[in-house]
């Protein structure tokens, strides 16, 4: 993907709390032994993972970390509890956790920090002052999209509100935010609230009931991952007004909004990034800076537990980018997101 360039788009900001661990790991002489703990599965985790692991493979070669130990699966708290407790277990240096909660992990992970890993919380926060989070802004990656929809309908209409995983960090962020973002649209209406779980099947499962029994919307806000399935049941509802749909930037929802436009072109849309690569790699080359005993720049730490890491994605792209990026990357499956990774310069110049 060379088309748009993120580096005016990447704002990188790192909160420590003096109680973080960061001088355990320059400690150790071996190779790093990371863990990731993930209890949920899609197609854009699996993309995360598998970016994660061709990230860490340079380092391996060169003796810096070890290949990674990954514990994922669909399940609950407890049984991510139960993933966390076994990569303690295996010796980890360093954990990456993609939480089910925002604060019924904080224990398990003061066991790993007691046991002296250093903790990453990735792509969603916890409420633990004592684990460094890696992740985009959720609120502003919400309300990002909600104002394109917000405009876009000038201020008023209908609107169907699609939110992710119920109980996920970033989904309850998401909804929080956009329930006090639509207090400043009196009269933008929410006709229906549902959830698609961030899966595509479901979300037109959902979207397919939502257009028999309310055919007249006029926008619909997705949280991300699952606009294929919302736009798939558009495409088949086929109302006499295509209600505007905030979209992702993975190539089955580009291709299928191509399509869209032949039949509607009077289809309003947007592709929203949410590169799955982008908060993991970055983690990993911050441990990595960490472990070598590196310290984080004056100025450069925010938050109100000084342990967040923010990354901004691209900005949103628009239908005209449409037929460059799809050429550029034609030869990928429809499941793939267009993903980046923090440059490594943005990454050295958070560090003293």
């Amino acid at each position: 993907m060379r088309s748009i360039d993120i580096r005016p788009y990447f704002k990188a900001a790192v909160v420590a709390s003096v109680m973080l661990a960061g001088n355990i790991l320059a400690a150790n002489a071996d190779a790093l032994k990371i863990g990731v703990s993930n209890a949920y599965v899609d197609t854009w985790r699996s993309q995360l993972l598998d970016t994660l692991n061709k990230a860490n493979k340079p380092f391996v070669e060169k003796g810096i970390t070890e290949d990674l130990i990954v514990q994922s699966g669909a399940t609950n708290v407890q049984g991510q509890i139960g993933q966390i407790r076994s990569l303690i277990n295996a010796g980890v240096n360093v954990l990456f956790v993609i939480p089910s909660s925002e604060t019924a992990l904080n224990p398990v992970l003061q066991e790993a920090v007691d046991a002296g890993v250093q903790v990453f919380s990735i792509t969603q926060a916890v409420t633990s002052p004592k684990v460094y989070g890696v992740m985009v802004d959720q609120s502003k990656w919400a309300t990002g999209h909600a104002q394109w929809l917000a405009d876009t309908l000038g201020g008023k209409g209908d609107i169907v509100l699609l939110n992710g995983l119920a109980g996920a960090p970033a989904n309850e962020q998401r909804v929080r935010t956009i329930a006090e973002f639509l207090k400043g649209y009196p009269e933008l209406k929410v006709l229906n609230t549902a959830n698609g779980d961030w899966d595509v099947v479901k979300a037109q499962q959902v979207m397919s009931s939502v257009f028999a029994a309310q055919p007249k919307i006029d926008g619909i806000w997705v949280s991300g991952a699952m606009s294929e399935g919302v736009l798939r049941a558009l495409v088949s509802a086929n109302p006499e007004k295509w209600p505007a749909v905030t979209g992702d930037t993975n190539l089955g929802y580009l291709r299928l909004w191509k399509k869209a436009l032949e039949k509607q072109p009077s289809f309003r849309s947007v592709g929203v990034f949410d590169p799955p690569g982008i908060e993991a790699t970055a983690a990993l080359k911050i441990a990595i800076k960490l472990a070598e005993g590196r310290k984080f720049k004056d100025g450069v730490l925010e938050g109100e537990n000084h342990n967040f890491i923010f990354v901004k994605d691209p900005a949103p792209m628009g239908a005209d980018k449409l037929d460059a990026v799809l050429a550029e990357n034609k030869d990928r499956p429809d499941s793939f997101f267009l993903d980046y990774e923090m440059p490594d310069a943005d990454i050295e110049a958070l560090f003293k």
